[in-house]
């Protein structure tokens, strides 16, 4: 079910069709290539920028975007249409078999979206309608059609969880999305579920699954946000690991 939904900005309506669309156009973005992408197929803006915006109403700014396209029949299409307006900027494969492209401190990462982890592993049916029930932790479910200007199922700012959860649980990634849930929990001032710090207490006095967290911390956010060595003793203390 898609909700549509306008956003308020500055005392005036401002869809976030209008917002991302104008840090695209600043950072000089060649958005032919969104624009043709929407007439052709879809385009669904997915995960931290709409969560973001609903969040903050743009006031700290987006830099990475995730976008999942809907009808491209093959990876191949994105590469030549990468390939074709991008070929002036900095731009290689991503985990997803799509493309990230890097301009200026922008950050757009695109994939078909069957190639979305979930789908592309069985975890969940492969729909549109499913790509909310894709992500590992409750604080990603959040989805926008850039076509038609709506929001995948109510997203807004009242439906924003007072906890960091699990929405679906993938073993193979869950040193991955440990940290993650540790640092949204201190970017939103959000509790840590029960279940999260449980698995927490599996994984942090694990020194080979502690390293994978602290390599990842390192390869994605370029510096080690949250200190482990405190969230391990914290534990072994008995004491908060919020």
């Amino acid at each position: 079910m898609m909700d549509k939904q306008g956003d308020t900005e500055g005392g005036k309506s401002k869809v976030l069709y209008d917002f991302v669309y104008e840090i695209l156009e600043t950072s000089g973005i060649p958005i032919e290539f969104f624009k043709y992408l929407e007439s052709k197929y879809g385009v669904i803006l997915f995960g931290g920028s709409v969560r973001d915006y609903i969040v903050f109403k743009g006031k700290y700014g987006v830099r990475d975007f995730d976008f999942v396209i809907s009808g491209l029949e093959n990876c191949n299409t994105l590469k030549e249409l990468t390939e074709e307006y991008f070929a002036a900027f900095k731009w290689s494969y991503n985990q997803f078999g799509g493309v990230k492209i890097e301009v200026n401190d922008l950050t757009l990462d695109c994939w078909r979206l069957e190639d979305t982890y979930a789908f592309r592993r069985g975890k969940v049916k492969m729909d549109i309608e499913h790509l909310l029930d894709t992500p590992m932790l409750n604080i990603d479910r959040y989805a926008y059609n850039m076509g038609t200007m709506q929001y995948l199922l109510n997203c807004n700012v009242n439906t924003f969880p007072n906890e960091v959860d699990f929405n679906l649980y993938l073993e193979e990634l869950l040193e991955i999305n440990l940290v993650r849930a540790l640092v949204y929990s201190k970017k939103y001032n959000l509790k840590l579920s029960p279940a999260i710090k449980l698995k927490m207490k599996e994984v942090i006095n694990d020194e080979k699954r502690k390293k994978k967290m602290k390599d990842f911390q390192i390869y994605h956010y370029k510096e080690e946000k949250i200190n482990l060595n405190k969230i391990e003793r914290e534990i072994n203390l008995g004491g908060s690991d919020d």
